[in-house]
């Protein structure tokens, strides 16, 4: 009996990644409802319905009348007029394009996570470990109420997976995919996500050349993403000049007060949520209940990393070979903790105060990008240090991907 072809492996793996993340939003694909906790129902299905009636008519988006005495949309990076996902509203009802993107997007994360995990030379169940940790972590599961950011969280596995790839051909096409990738993360409207997962990336790339012993590598590289970043600004002027110009007669020109940057920001009490599930549902539609422990509504509903993902990366350590690597990650994750927990570290302050730029984003709990995305890594490594412990233990493929899938579930289930 022949074995399976690689690549017919590899779509079916794809394949399992896909339908989970379809029936964990199974409310949202089938139309039953919508997510409509806070940002989601007073500006996103808004600012996205105004963007729906322009293009079924022909016209840009360029102004709206419903905030204030009205305001510039397409000067707005998140009217999304120019990401190109978003021009199926030009063809399709409202709702069914609405949540399609959404699901889609939710889908996004964890394929792109499982394509950078095989380019990281992970096996498949692997592989698959990393999608699931970071598609149905709690930080990524809380995104769909903030769509934008759940756009480019969506393309940051996409985003190191075009790095890796670059990094290890350095040919003409892979330069390319790269623009491309970049581009479509970056025009996708969350700059603080697109720059964090650039340079996870870039790390990433970096930390893989040194592993080679390949300087020459890692200067190739900075020069590429830094060749790229001016293409991609010339690609994108025609939605970063209007913004720059709107930014600049905002309060945002300046900067931020402390007080507003630091908003939202991680409760130390909740970090026992990186173990312990909270409440993040809905009694309907798994949107909205805020987080139990703390009195004032979270940025951020779940920070959950997951049950059996916790498991893996506490085995992470078991694996010699990626020693490098694991400890890249997990200082990551650890600047991602310390920077969301805001004002209790010295470390907020201080990037607030000196490092340019720092002063125009907010609320510090965006920061769990990175010990997310670096918890999935982990927990890839976790799970290939095991098996090549005990190779006896076969979770290939699909059957790998479907017994994290299950165990992950039941604590997801049980806190909704």
């Amino acid at each position: 009996m022949s074995e399976r072809p690689e690549s017919s492996r590899s779509v079916i793996a794809i394949g399992a990644v896909v339908l989970l993340g379809a029936a964990f939003l199974w409310e949202v694909l089938s139309l039953t409802g919508v997510p409509i906790a806070r940002d989601m129902q007073l500006f996103f299905i808004p600012q996205r319905h105004l963007l729906w009636t322009s293009l079924q008519t022909g016209h840009l988006p360029l102004w709206t009348p419903f905030l204030g005495n009205g305001t510039p949309l397409l000067a707005n990076f998140q009217s999304g007029a120019f990401y190109p996902p978003n021009w199926v509203y030009a063809v399709s009802p409202f709702f069914e394009a609405f949540n399609g993107l959404l699901v889609l997007h939710f889908i996004f994360g964890g394929v792109f996570m499982y394509l950078f995990g095989r380019a990281a030379d992970f096996g498949r169940s692997s592989a698959g470990a990393a999608a699931i940790a970071y598609m149905l972590g709690g930080y990524f599961v809380s995104l769909t109420n903030l769509l934008n950011v759940l756009q480019a969280a969506a393309w940051a596995p996409a985003v190191c997976w075009a790095i890796l790839l670059h990094a290890q051909s350095r040919s003409a096409r892979s330069f390319a995919l790269l623009v491309a990738v970049l581009w479509l993360a970056f025009i996708a409207g969350e700059p603080l996500t697109f720059a964090l997962a650039v340079a996870l990336g870039g790390g990433y790339g970096i930390v893989r050349c040194r592993r080679g012993r390949s300087r020459r590598g890692a200067l190739t590289l900075i020069i590429s993403l830094t060749l790229a970043g001016i293409l991609i600004g010339g690609l994108a002027a025609m939605q970063v000049l209007p913004t720059a110009e709107f930014v600049s007669e905002s309060d945002r020109a300046g900067g931020l007060s402390y007080e507003e940057s630091e908003r939202y920001h991680l409760e130390p009490v909740r970090l026992i949520h990186l173990a312990v599930p909270p409440e993040y549902g809905d009694p309907v539609y798994r949107f909205g209940r805020k987080a139990m422990l703390v009195t004032v509504e979270p940025w951020l509903f779940s920070v959950y990393l997951g049950a059996v993902a916790l498991v893996l990366i506490a085995a992470a350590r078991l694996d010699r070979e990626r020693r490098l690597e694991s400890l890249y990650w997990a200082a990551v994750g650890a600047l991602g903790l310390i920077l969301s927990l805001g004002d209790a570290t010295p470390l907020y302050g201080f990037l607030y105060r000196h490092l340019p730029g720092f002063a125009s984003f907010r609320f510090p709990e965006r920061f769990l990008f990175l010990t997310g995305f670096s918890a999935a890594m982990l927990a890839a490594t976790g799970l290939s240090a095991l098996r090549a412990v005990r190779r006896r233990v076969r979770l290939d493929g699909v059957l790998g991907i479907g017994a994290l899938a299950i165990v992950t579930g039941i604590p997801i289930a049980w806190s909704v």
